[in-house]
């Protein structure tokens, strides 16, 4: 018993030798990142990090009516991929065939009718309901 109390200590101190250093680094607020961690520190939107190589856009960025006008074709494209029977009404098998993952989880909201199918105007009322500009 004294032996495994022993060993249990042994066990704790060295994991906070490896922890503690990591923690502390990670936590740090110079911006750097534990460079095995795989993941950038927490950034407010205004520093968010572009990696070198990615292509800056040539297009202004998207405001007001214009950025409404982009969701809304956007979201309309992705219904018109999950729409494969192309009758302008999905299911829930169709939604998560896609990887829309909200949709299928909010299916049964979006169908108010209970008819296991939901149209375009249906889910983007629903968007707009939960407050999504469109």
């Amino acid at each position: 018993m004294k032996n495994s109390r022993g060993v249990m200590a042994l066990i704790v101190a060295i994991g906070a030798v490896v922890c503690i250093p990591q923690c502390a680094q990670a936590g740090s607020d110079d911006g750097a990142s534990a460079p095995d961690s795989g993941q950038s520190p927490a950034r407010s939107p205004e520093e968010i990090h572009v990696q070198s190589g990615v292509p800056r856009s040539t297009q202004p960025a998207l405001s007001g009516k214009a950025l409404d006008t982009h969701v809304l074709t956007q979201l309309k494209q992705r219904f018109d991929a999950a729409d494969t029977d192309h009758v302008g009404r999905i299911n829930v098998d169709q939604a998560r065939s896609a990887g829309w993952g909200y949709l299928v989880n909010h299916f049964s909201q979006i169908d108010k009718a209970g008819r296991g199918t939901a149209s375009f105007d249906e889910i983007a009322n629903y968007m707009r309901g939960m407050g999504a500009r469109m």
